[in-house]
């Protein structure tokens, strides 16, 4: 693209969207504004497709017929590489090329419809990143002990192989959604979710999953009204495996609709072939509202994970789940056999024997259980504000000892 073209459309500058007519630049997540001269530096450099751009030639498109020093330009390259900080991805946007010049470090990409088209950006996805985008998922649905970190890397993995692909971007959004609530993430991580979450819909509009990603990081960051238009956009593009439903369900469930995150958990547990994991989070949603609708579906969840255990009876999530769903069912006796035999500690479900032992009265275990899972990497204090399973927990004062670090971390 030459300046002039630059200028009149917004473009892609690696992960953020570069809007001339508001001198603005956003990773989906923040909008950051910049002064004329940092604008103009930004365009001289894009221009050059990742050549060097020497500091005459800047000064001189810059401040033509200015008199000015080197420090000007060093001002406005400095407020540029500031603007472009930000979150887990710290990657350079502008590099320094010893006594001649600056050069863009990243791809510029139009976004007026004149780039590749979706199919084909979304065609990058190879076969290798594909295989690691599915190894993600099965990761974080198996929930064991190394759960977020491996489906993390896994993705990350992904876009390296695979950066223009939707998908990819799509499922490294959610491992660090997953990452910053469960994993010892900071906000930083959840940041850098929403990031990842913009690339996927950006690169891939009418892709679901993308939608669903961006939807998920946007809730766990608080941003509910948003995070619900994306889930409605990805649910109405098709969510053919449950996983969009299951999400806007969770994000639901934190945003205290009980009764929405039971209906979409629900139907989320009817798309896919492994129902339990939805199931139990609808049976506790639906607590919230009506015990005998939860009963029911804690009724039809214990099947499914009895049915799961028998044929594997070491599945992380399952084994980490039946105690929590029995103890719904108001079976106290089978249900702490169960918490007291799992051996699953430090599972990306190890919260849910908080939930367990608040549902039986046994307050001291349930508040251990709490605090282990906080030394684990629990962050996700929202979720508790809206759990029914710890509402006898809520007075304690070491409960409100524990949930008052969370806000804080």
């Amino acid at each position: 693209m030459t300046i002039s073209q630059f200028r009149a459309v917004p473009f892609a500058v690696g992960r953020w969207r570069v809007d001339p007519g508001a001198r603005a630049i956003s990773d989906g997540v923040v909008e950051k504004r910049l002064s004329p001269r940092a604008f103009a530096v930004l365009f001289e450099l894009c221009a050059a497709d990742g050549q060097t751009v020497g500091r005459d030639a800047l000064l001189d498109a810059v401040w033509p017929n200015v008199t000015v020093t080197d420090e000007s330009l060093s001002q406005a390259v400095a407020e540029l590489r500031r603007a472009f900080r930000g979150g887990d991805d710290n990657t350079p946007v502008i590099g320094t090329v010893a006594k001649a010049g600056y050069r863009l470090l990243v791809e510029t990409q139009p976004l007026d419809g004149s780039g590749p088209p979706v199919g084909e950006q979304n065609a990058t996805l190879s076969i290798d990143a594909y295989i690691r985008v599915l190894d993600s998922r099965t990761a974080l649905a198996r929930g064991d002990r190394d759960a977020v970190q491996r489906a993390t890397h896994l993705s990350a993995e992904a876009i390296a192989i695979a950066p223009n692909a939707a998908m990819a971007q799509a499922q490294h959004a959610i491992s660090l959604a997953h990452k910053g609530l469960y994993g010892g993430g900071t906000e930083h991580t959840l940041l850098a979710a929403a990031q990842h979450g913009h690339l996927a819909v950006s690169r891939a509009p009418e892709c679901a999953i993308s939608h669903s990603a961006y939807g998920f990081a946007l809730a766990s960051l608080g941003r509910h009204a948003e995070a619900g238009m994306s889930f409605a956009r990805s649910i109405e593009l098709g969510d053919r495996d449950g996983e969009g439903h299951y999400l806007a369900a969770r994000s639901a469930f934190a945003g205290g609709r009980h009764r929405e995150a039971a209906t979409l958990a629900m139907r989320a547990a009817e798309l896919t072939v492994d129902p339990a994991r939805a199931l139990f989070l609808a049976a506790r949603a639906a607590k919230a509202f009506d015990s005998s609708l939860s009963y029911r579906i804690s009724a039809i969840c214990r099947r499914g994970l009895e049915s799961q255990l028998a044929l594997n009876p070491d599945d992380p999530r399952s084994c980490q789940t039946l105690g929590p769903v029995l103890a719904l069912l108001g079976h106290s006796e089978a249900a702490y056999k169960k918490l007291c035999g799992h051996g699953m500690a430090a599972s990306i479900c190890q919260i849910h024997d908080t939930f367990a032992f608040a549902t039986m009265g046994e307050h001291d275990r349930a508040l251990d259980a709490l605090a282990s899972a906080v030394d684990d990497g629990y962050r996700d204090h929202v979720w508790l504000a809206q759990e029914p399973m710890v509402q006898t927990l809520r007075k304690d004062r070491r409960y409100q000892q524990i949930t008052r670090s969370l806000h804080a971390a």
